[in-house]
Formats: C-alpha cells, structure tokens, sequence
C-alpha cells in the first residue's frame, strides 16, 4: 500500500516539474524571439513562436499575450499578412486589458502613436499617447510616463508648434536630465535643438547641440556607454548637417568653426547625408574663394545626384504601391477600430524598436537628401529630348501625346477626390509602361516634368530660387496632396516635407495670410486657364 502511495506522489510530483521545466523553456523562447530574432530573423521569429505551442491555450495569461504581440509583430513586414497582423495585436491587447497589464498595455498604445505620427494623423497619436501615459502612471516602469511626455514634445515638434514644444521640454528639463535613462537627456537637448532650428535661431539651435555632445556617460556601465555613445554619436551627425544646411551663405563664415569641423570629419557613410556633404563643402569653398576646390565639390554634388536618379525612381514606385494599397484597404475597412489597426501595418521603423522601449536610433531617419539647385530644362531641350526619343522608342511620341491628352482631362475634373485618384491611376500606368517606353533613359521626374511643361517652366522663371525638389512638392501640392502622400511619393518622412514646404513659402515669399496651398492651387489654375 505504502508502496503505490509513493509511486502516485512521485509521478504527481515527476509531472509538476516537467510543467515547470516546460513553462520555463516557453518563457526562454519568447525572450529570445524579442531580444533578437525579431530584429534579425522573421522566419525564424516565426518558427519559434509556433514551437511553444500557445496558439491552443485558452487561458488569458501573460505570455500567451507576449506570444501573440510577438506574432503580430513577426507578420508586419510579411506581404499578404496584413489581416493576421490585425487580429494577433487585437488578441494581445484584449489579453493585457483583462489582466490589467499597464506595462504591455503602455507599450502597445505608444507604439500605435508611433505609427499614427508616420502617418500624419497626430490627433489620433496624442489620443493614444494620452492612454500609453495613463498605464504607465500604473505601470513598474519609472521612466514610461516620462518617455511620453518626451514623445509628447516630438508630436508637437511635427505640428510645426516649435516654441509650445520647447517650452513643454524646458518645464519638465530637470526630471529629464535627473532621470537614469540618458536617453531622455539626448532627445530633449535634440528636440531643442531641432526646434530652434525651425525657428531660425542658429545660436540656440548650435548651443543645444552642444548640449548633446556634453551628456555625461561617465557613470554608466560598459553596455550603457557603448549604446548612447552611438546614440550620440547619431543624432549629432544628423544635427550637425541639419544646421548646415540652413546656414545662409552669409552665416557660413560667421559659424565658420562649426562648417570646418564638419568637413573635418570622414565623408559619412550614410547615403542621406552624402549630397548634404558635398553641398555644404561647395557653399564653403565658394565663400573662401577657393574655385579649384569649390568646382571638385560641386562636380561631386552633380555625380551623386545623377548615379541616384534611378534609385530615386524605384523608391517612388515602390512608394506609390504603399499609398494604392493603403487607400484600397481603407475603402474595405469600415470602422474606426479596423482603420486604426490597418494603420499598425506600417509600423515597419516603429515595431522594430519596441524591444528597448525608446531605441529609436532609426526613428530619426530623416530624408536629408536634397536635389542640387537647377533650372527646368527649357522648351528646346524637352524638344530635344522628345526627337531622341522618337529615333530610339518606336511608337513613343503618340504615347506622350495620350499622355498629355489624359493629363489636360484632369484639369477638367472640379471633383479633387476624383482627381487625385485619377491621377494616381495615370501615374500607375505610366510606371507599369516605363521599362517598355524609356528603358534606363527616363525617371518619373522627367516624366512629370514633360507632362506639365508650362507649370515648371513659369515656376522655374518666376521662382528660381527653388530646387527640383521644391518644385516638384508645389506640383504635388498644387494637385491637392496631402503631406502623407507627398512624403510617400518622395521617400521622406512627413516632418521633412512639413520643413520644406515652409522654406518653399520663404522663397516665394508667400504672405502670411496666404496659405501654401491655395497659392499654388490659384497659379496652377491660370496656367491651366
């Protein structure tokens, strides 16, 4: 007898540590999954996950809401996944929800800010940033609420509130600093930065990056040093050229320390900032008087631009079928909780920093690169290009003509909705029928150029001052875009084209009660007229 109650308590007790082992190794998986492979293997992320086996558990607990937050994130970047993207976020916040989980709960709602800011819908961003900061008051996490009152400032920062943003940094600047994570110090001396910047204040905006570059490491360990020592490292890079590039020429001198310790410094790696380089040495040089070196630079400038026309014209391609889809999706979806989870699919940057709550060094990604400063080509040249054409692409001069015909259609359509999707469709068909028609010696620019001749060539004589890429954000304004589409079209982000198009309206000198858009709106029509 005694001998079968031994036997009975040594299976009970075999198979409560083989639970235990078992619920240690899930656990085990999912940490690995969120350190690592979610940033650098999705296959593999997803084999992973499907081996722990908690898809069939029905118990709210929080590693199956780990699990599905995991899996949503794993099927973000995987075409045709959209709608399991969807579902796995809702599992996991309806999970969190019911075991109160503030910690997840704060960093599911930031991160859906984060793709709502990307998106320019910045109403809805500090809707949910207001809910993340909620549960991070509850949360274990000291440093949550912090961290949203920081994104708080970026979000203001992307309304173009540049002082209400300053100020909301300076009241809370001590809390900040004190805190342990030096992350919040960076971005603060960052963001005043920045905003000064915008305001044209060079020399807070040179003081604040100062102040980044001052942010003592001296305390921290080996890890920590390494990681904001790159964090550093990035942001004043990023802010060195932007304060360059807004230097006047008359300033160029008057901060002539600063320019030469810039091109003291290795050309940078980073493709975005290489036009930025040779552009701010060309304006140096120019300045000094030193030809020889002026010429080197701007020959440099002229080759960068044109080896990375083509690249530019697959990331419009590649652009436009985000914004088509993105629009097809919406017209399926009808309520608000559906359109808000199909935004989530765009959270490629975001959700690829949600593992360390505000490793954000690839946030920044700032779309620095700037086409160098030329005229539109004159009716003469396009004449010439036009005969080039027709010796090389048989049957080409009666697909422009078509092309022109549809585009002067539109001009006829009061309906802006209407137009813009016509337009978008009319662009679609021309990208699809690029390989066939142009090969390698046409990109969409040039296309747009031909196709609204008029349009940038007044622009080019009344308005020299602009560039390429100013003039084509006033086409793209002048058709009713809005700042998402054109930083989709033009691979940047919606901060960029938000700062171009108030550097647009200073070189126009636009009126302040004249807004950008119906200025443009108004011209394009007595073109067209």
């Amino acid at each position: 007898m005694l001998r079968k109650i031994f036997s009975v308590i040594l299976i009970v007790f075999s198979l409560t540590s083989y639970a235990q082992d078992d619920e240690d190794w899930v656990v085990r998986i999912l940490d690995s999954v969120e350190n690592y492979y979610i940033q650098t293997d999705i296959a593999q992320s997803q084999k992973l996950l499907s081996s722990t086996g908690l898809d069939t558990v029905q118990e709210d607990r929080i590693d199956v809401a780990r699990y599905y937050k995991l899996l949503a994130y794993s099927h973000s970047n995987v075409e045709g996944k959209t709608e399991d993207f969807y579902s796995n976020m809702n599992k996991a916040i309806r999970i969190a929800s019911i075991l109160e989980d503030n910690d997840l709960l704060g960093e599911l709602y930031y991160n859906l800010a984060l793709g709502q800011k990307e998106l320019g819908l910045l109403d809805l961003a500090k809707d949910n940033i207001a809910k993340a900061t909620q549960y991070f008051k509850k949360s274990t996490d000291p440093t949550g609420v912090l961290h949203m009152l920081s994104f708080k400032a970026e979000l203001l920062y992307e309304e173009a509130l540049y002082q209400e943003s300053i100020n909301l940094l300076l009241e809370n600047k001590e809390q900040l600093i004190k805190n342990e994570d030096s992350y919040l110090e960076i971005n603060m001396n960052v963001f005043l930065s920045e905003n000064h910047l915008e305001l044209n204040n060079i020399d807070s905006a040179l003081y604040y990056y100062e102040e980044v570059k001052r942010v003592d490491l001296s305390q921290k360990s080996p890890d920590e040093v390494a990681y904001y020592g790159d964090l550093k490292a990035y942001y004043t890079t990023l802010l060195s050229y932007d304060i360059a590039g807004v230097l006047s020429e008359r300033e160029v001198l008057t901060n002539e320390s600063f320019i030469v310790s810039i091109l003291n410094e290795p050309k940078p790696d980073d493709i975005r900032l290489q036009e930025n380089y040779y552009n701010i040495a060309s304006k140096y040089y120019l300045k000094k008087g030193n030809k020889e070196l002026h010429a080197l630079y701007n020959d440099s400038l002229i080759t960068f631009v044109k080896e990375n026309a083509v690249q530019g014209s697959k990331f419009m391609e590649e652009s436009n079928k985000l914004v088509l889809d993105y629009d097809d999706t919406l017209k399926r979806e009808s309520s608000l909780k559906n359109r808000l989870l199909i935004l989530l699919a765009f959270l490629i940057a975001g959700i690829s920093l949600t593992i360390f709550l505000l490793k954000r060094k690839n946030k920044k990604n700032k779309a620095l690169q700037k086409t160098y400063k030329s005229k539109v080509a004159s009716l003469s040249e396009l004449e010439k290009n036009n005969e080039r054409l027709k010796a090389n692409m048989l049957g080409l001069k009666k697909y422009i003509a078509q092309l022109k015909k549809e585009t002067q259609n539109l001009s006829n359509i009061s309906n802006i909705q209407e137009q813009n999707e016509k337009i978008k469709e009319l662009h679609n068909n021309v990208k699809l029928s690029e390989h066939n028609l142009f090969g390698n010696d046409k990109n969409h620019l040039e296309i747009i150029n031909e196709l609204n001749a008029p349009f940038f060539s007044r622009l080019s004589n009344e308005f020299p001052d602009l560039n390429d890429k100013d003039k084509l954000i006033c086409y793209f304004v002048s058709m009713g875009f809005k700042n998402t589409d054109i930083a989709t079209f033009m691979n940047a982000s919606v901060r960029s084209i938000e700062s171009q198009r108030y550097r647009i309206s200073k070189k126009m000198e636009i009126i302040k009660q004249t807004n950008l858009k119906s200025f443009l709106t108004d011209y394009r029509s007595t073109i067209s007229g």
